[in-house]
């Protein structure tokens, strides 16, 4: 068949501001949404390209030409609150070439529809909730020239100068309907150690910082456990994937129908695939009624979790709308370490209600539970994003940022204008410790982490590590305290993050120092493993 007769689309992932950007998750940056949609795009006969623009940043202007001399039938994006500004760019860009129309997509477009029209004016068309579906339909309208935009499903669109709404959006009635997402970034480097997989949509819960719980109607829709691990095996096979960070938004929510599926997930992840890991995300509560959750998810390949712990205070967890206590999370570190397995922590340092107290609680907290490597749970704060209820909050009291805020996101007003200067240091300190800040965490997780569980903590260069890791919590310990101190004397944020500019390249050489002893004590014991 003629390649015309194949409509080519695009699907952007924007680059994230630089600090912030997923990289420092170890979960690679990938945009499994998108490749999702892209697949479905594809079943249909449609020649779909997906820029990932987060993995390998280029400027707008020049994805915009590239774009343009494609002539695709449509050009989609997903920008979250932190790539939004690349994504308008792109957009003034691409209008000044043509007139193809740039879709938005994903949480934030979402969440914000008309409005989103209302503030990006080279945005024409706004796709709210899941995307496989409605993409295939707007690809369709598109083809017969937009004049039946009105009957695709859940989308914002201009028409008469008037912004139109057309309704809800058409889901499958099983995710195992969806195909497996095509996957751009391992077609093009062959084989990968890691890969992002997706058991599961949505979530139960109430965080008030979190997009999701409104994206989904804090409902959660499952795949059946042999379709993930069918996948598992494909992408074990093809590309050699042994890794797999969970995509989920919860893997677990608590319900005995979720409980008996982690069971069944694991004991066929350990029939057959035997040598993979994975990660999820996770709460607390759900471990510490069924610890033996634990035992078969570790068996199973969990070497390492991610947690949301988000505070030491349970004022400030209140606030969160985390429905947690301190005490249950520091039950479960003891249960993880019990377990060997690694933690990997969400954190919010800053809200509207934190106190010096509160924060130096933070601090405190974070050094005991051996969490203070790495300045990133240092320096987050409870931002405002489209569709939380933190956002919503915000807009309705007025109580936010005006200097700080934008449309798209909305920061805290602090109760003490101190902790504001505190708060604007410390996210200048996250975007200039940024690079090192994923090497600790890499090291950390995939070198230290694995070499204590191999070798049971007998590895000679361990102590030497551990040793370096301790010089490293102490150093930022002692430098969080004395931006403290400067804050509450109320000096300006510019000094405050001289504090850090200072430590800074102590740590990267203490960086450099804590890989090379690792790499070296993992060449050691394979050197030992041959000659046994």
């Amino acid at each position: 068949m003629n390649k015309s007769a194949y409509p080519k689309i695009y699907l952007i992932h924007p680059p994230t501001r630089a600090y912030r950007g997923l990289g420092a998750s170890l979960a690679g940056n990938e945009h499994i949404g998108l490749e999702y949609v892209a697949s479905y795009l594809r079943n249909s006969r449609y020649d779909v390209s997906i820029l990932n623009i987060e993995g390998n940043y280029r400027l707008p202007r020049v994805v915009a030409e590239q774009v343009f001399l494609a002539q695709p039938l449509w050009v989609g994006i997903s920008p979250t609150s932190l790539s939004i500004e690349w994504s308008i760019e792109f957009g003034k860009f691409l209008k000044n070439l043509t007139t193809i129309p740039f879709v938005f997509g994903g949480h934030l477009s979402t969440h914000m529809g008309a409005d989103l029209l209302k503030h990006i004016e080279c945005a024409d068309i706004v796709v709210a909730g899941d995307g496989e579906l409605t993409a295939l339909a707007l690809s369709k309208a598109l083809e017969s020239k937009g004049s039946h935009l009105e009957k695709v499903p859940s989308i914002f669109f201009r028409k008469h100068r008037q912004i139109m709404h057309s309704g809800t959006p058409l889901l499958p009635s099983s995710l195992d309907e969806l195909h497996w997402p095509v996957r751009p970034t391992l077609e093009s480097i062959g084989k990968s150690n890691s890969a992002r997989i997706l058991t599961s949509r949505g979530c139960p819960y109430r965080c008030s910082f979190c997009t999701t719980p409104a994206f989904y109607q804090r409902q959660i829709r499952y795949r059946s456990i042999e379709d993930v691990v069918r996948e598992m095996i494909f992408l074990n096979q093809k590309y050699g994937v042994t890794n797999f960070p969970i995509n989920d938004d919860i893997f677990i929510d608590g319900s005995l129908n979720s409980i008996l599926r982690t069971i069944s997930l694991s004991r066929l992840l350990k029939e057959k695939l035997p040598s993979i890991s994975f990660r999820p995300l996770c709460r607390t509560d759900v471990f510490l009624r069924h610890e033996e959750l634990l035992s078969e998810l570790h068996a199973a390949g969990m070497k390492c979790i991610f947690i949301g712990l988000e505070s030491a205070n349970d004022n400030d967890l209140k606030h969160l709308r985390k429905d947690i206590k301190v005490s249950q999370n520091e039950v479960i570190i003891k249960l993880l370490n019990k377990y060997n397995i690694s933690l990997m922590i969400g954190f919010i340092m800053y809200t509207e209600v934190s106190t010096f107290e509160s924060l130096r609680q933070n601090l405190e907290y974070l050094y005991s539970i051996d969490q203070l490597f790495r300045t990133t749970a240092i320096c987050r704060s409870s931002l405002g994003f489209p569709g939380t209820d933190i956002y919503s909050e915000m807009l309705r009291t007025g109580r936010f940022d005006r200097q700080r805020s934008t449309p798209f996101i909305l920061y805290p007003k602090f109760r003490d204008e101190r902790i504001r200067e505190l708060s604007l240091a410390m996210e200048e300190v996250e975007e200039l410790f940024a690079s090192v800040d994923s090497k600790m965490l890499s090291a950390r997780v995939n070198l230290y982490d694995e070499t204590l569980r191999l070798t049971n903590g007998k590895n000679p260069v361990l102590q030497r590590a551990r040793s370096i890791l301790d010089e490293i919590s102490k150093i930022y310990l002692t430098s969080f305290i004395l931006a403290i101190s400067f804050a509450k004397a109320g000096n300006s944020s510019d000094k405050i993050v001289s504090v850090f500019r200072e430590i800074l390249p102590r740590i990267e050489s203490l960086c450099c120092d804590f890989e090379l002893t690792l790499n070296k004590g993992q060449l050691l014991e394979q050197w030992q493993n041959c000659a046994y």
